[in-house]
């Protein structure tokens, strides 16, 4: 008898929602963390926005309209009048899309001591990523997809002076870096003679064939990932 007396009183309670116009629902994000969505849509005076913080005035909804940001679950809980809650998840679709994916093919050599590895990656446009290993500086790479399809690349290379760049290349385009200049032993000069010529960052005209062998050369071909990820569910 207790049982349906819930029962009852929860049917009762959803009339009641419903009859006022008044609804509670639980909008999924897939692309990125809630907190990070909602913060797009706070005003710039409002405090910043924590996971499970609850926000009753946003910038571009009505503040009878409150939001719950759960990143554990991936969603956004919203209550509020049922209208209103269907122009939010307008406004989420809007914001919750998928970044574009930028495929990183690196080739790292130094031709002096026949050395050459190579690597692919992938990361989201406006994302950096950092590769590294124990014989040769570490560089960072944060692409950004342009609206032409051509990638903007933030570089950074480690060292003493470290090395930044900002390159603009086409999709499937090279940028090639140089670095160091230290002589350890001496080359012949072909490749280094090439390079030289390709006019790659970090190479001028006074140095010598074997101070190019002896660096670090690294070719980055990007391109836009063809196949993007699939969605993550939530972060």
């Amino acid at each position: 008898m207790r049982t349906n007396w819930y029962l009852a009183f929860g049917v009762g309670l959803l009339m009641s929602a419903l009859s006022s116009g008044a609804l509670a629902e639980d909008i999924a994000v897939r692309y990125m963390k809630p907190s990070k969505l909602v913060a797009l849509l706070v005003r710039p005076s409002d405090p910043p926005v924590t996971g499970g913080t609850r926000l009753a005035s946003l910038r571009m909804i009505p503040k009878e309209l409150h939001v719950v940001a759960d990143d554990e679950e991936g969603v956004l809980r919203v209550s509020g009048p049922v209208s209103q809650i269907q122009d939010f998840k307008g406004l989420v679709q809007l914001f919750d899309v998928q970044s574009p994916m930028v495929r990183f093919h690196l080739k790292i050599s130094r031709l002096i001591e026949n050395y050459q590895s190579t690597i692919t990656a992938e990361v989201k446009s406006n994302s950096p990523v950092t590769f590294s290993a124990p014989e040769w500086p570490s560089i960072s790479l944060s692409p950004r997809v342009n609206g032409d399809n051509t990638i903007t690349i933030f570089a950074k290379l480690d060292g003493k002076p470290a090395q930044t760049l900002v390159v603009r290349v086409q999709n499937k385009g090279l940028l090639c870096i140089l670095k160091g200049k230290g002589v350890s032993r001496t080359e012949t000069g072909t490749m280094a003679t090439r390079i030289k010529a390709r006019g790659w960052s970090g190479v001028d005209e006074n140095m010598t064939e074997r101070q190019i062998a002896s660096g670090t050369q690294y070719e980055i071909e990007a391109e836009v990932a063809p196949e993007p990820l699939a969605a993550l569910g939530h972060p």
